[in-house]
């Protein structure tokens, strides 16, 4: 995602969630003993059945361009949908809209690398503004009609995790940024954002987007990105800016990555004689998003420490009082952080350290390994949200998943560099296990929220279809 979307979670509106008093469906929820037999695998603890029924939405959104520009025209736009078009299918066209853009860049540059016609660099545009429109008018058609729910906000919080991964491929692609430490960075910092984000709204209870956010300003960003590679063309991504700077410094950085790593972390694309370094315009697009990033994590991580220590221990009663709580509540919001840091970090290890280069080999592969797995932990730190229960991240599901970074980084180490390891077949069963684990969690969740709350997923009743 472009540089002011690293914060992407789309605010449902108030819309979206309806107060207590109007978030009555029909048929009538089930009961906790009935929905605890849709499955094996319970994702929604039957302790937050009561406080799932009963959620109410908390957020504001300050952009001015949402307020004076997009709102109006939402409110036009709306009122072209059929009153029987439910609100959720609204938020998955959404996301169909960019996933098809994501698989005509991918057959244009596979690579994350290469020239596209330019017909598809507006095509790009042209679908992230659809995602970016529907994304808002789901919530304004669901109060419209009568069927705002928690399970609405469960999908466009899902689908905008999703698009964490999805724009960012796409824009990588769009901006010549290939197998480089670019490409990482640029998807590192938006599910970094998007996560902390997510963990500072189950700690404060309330979702509030800036003057400039990622749903409004930053999808502006990312359309203006792709119009302008349409324009400018590819290549202009990798022209440079020569900035001088200590060559003697500058040099050895780069040759004692290169050395340790085999991997070009340095932003220079090239050390000049003269102490002049050159800094293509995608690298410099990298860096501004990761600047961007830390501003935005030192934000989110001093609103939960306001949140856990002004709130007492039991802060929003999500959480048992345990000492940790009691003694260190900062230490133990911070610990729930601990999985997504370490797979994180086990992941660019791996990538770092791949003796057959597995990044530069299946590119795409690797991305999208490390999204499914982001999008499954920050499903579940949601869940928690709606459902006002302690968040538990050490999961069962996650062992495997930690296992094949882990021996590939350890083997690695041990020795020397020198790995007998077929990283092709690991880096598909890596896949494979990830998205095995996100249809399962996103099913089951599904299946789970529309017994709850006793309503349909993508149907609205007949009483339901007025305005």
């Amino acid at each position: 995602m472009p540089p002011a979307s690293m914060n992407k979670i789309s605010p449902p509106s108030a819309d979206k969630v309806p107060p207590p008093s109007a978030n009555k469906a029909s048929p009538s929820p089930v009961s906790p003993a009935s929905a605890k037999k849709l499955h094996t695998t319970t994702y929604i603890p039957l302790e937050g059945f009561h406080n799932l029924i009963t959620y109410q939405y908390s957020g504001e959104d300050k952009s001015l361009i949402f307020k004076h520009v997009l709102t109006p025209m939402n409110k036009v736009l709306v009122e072209f949908f059929p009153t029987w078009l439910a609100p959720n299918t609204i938020t998955v066209s959404g996301l169909l809209s960019v996933m098809i853009s994501h698989m005509v860049m991918w057959y244009y540059t596979p690579s994350l690398e290469g020239h596209a016609p330019t017909w598809v660099y507006i095509f790009n545009g042209f679908m992230l503004w659809v995602y970016q429109t529907l994304d808002n008018l789901d919530g304004r058609q669901a109060r419209r009609v009568g069927a705002s729910s928690p399970l609405g906000l469960f999908f466009d919080h899902g689908c905008d995790a999703l698009n964490c991964t999805i724009g960012s491929l796409t824009l990588m692609g769009a901006t010549q940024m290939g197998s480089t430490w670019k490409s990482l960075t640029l998807l590192m910092t938006t599910i970094f954002a998007f996560y902390l984000n997510t963990w500072e709204e189950y700690y404060t209870g309330t979702l509030i987007l800036p003057v400039v956010n990622g749903p409004t300003e930053g999808l502006l960003l990312g359309i203006g990105f792709h119009l302008w590679t349409a324009y400018a063309g590819p290549d202009w991504w990798l022209r440079s800016l020569f900035i001088p700077m200590p060559r003697q410094t500058t040099q050895a950085v780069s040759d004692w990555l290169m050395e340790s790593f085999g991997f070009n972390l340095w932003f220079a694309e090239e050390v000049s004689s003269t102490g002049t370094i050159a800094v293509a315009h995608n690298g410099i697009l990298a860096m501004v998003c990761a600047f961007l990033c830390v501003v935005t994590l030192i934000n989110h991580t001093t609103n939960v420490y306001k949140a856990v220590t002004t709130s007492g221990p039991k802060g929003h009663g999500k959480y048992t009082e345990t000492w940790l709580v009691r003694k260190f509540p900062f230490t133990h919001a911070c610990t729930r952080l601990i999985p997504f840091f370490a797979f994180t970090t086990l992941a660019v290890a791996w990538i770092l350290m791949s003796p057959t280069d597995i990044l530069t080999r299946y590119p795409r592969l690797m991305f999208w390994t490390i999204g499914l797995l982001f999008a499954k932990l920050v499903t579940h730190l949601m869940i928690a949200h709606l459902c006002a229960v302690e968040y538990h991240p050490f999961r069962r599901t996650l062992v495997p998943i930690f296992f094949f970074p882990l021996h590939t980084t350890l083997t690695w180490l041990l020795q020397q560099g020198e790995v007998e390891l077929n990283e092709d077949v690991v880096v598909v069963e890596f896949f494979l296990i990830a998205m095995a684990a996100y249809v399962h969690l996103v099913f089951g969740c599904i299946q789970e929220f529309k017994a709850v709350l006793g309503i349909h997923c993508f149907y609205i009743s007949k009483q339901k279809q007025v305005k």
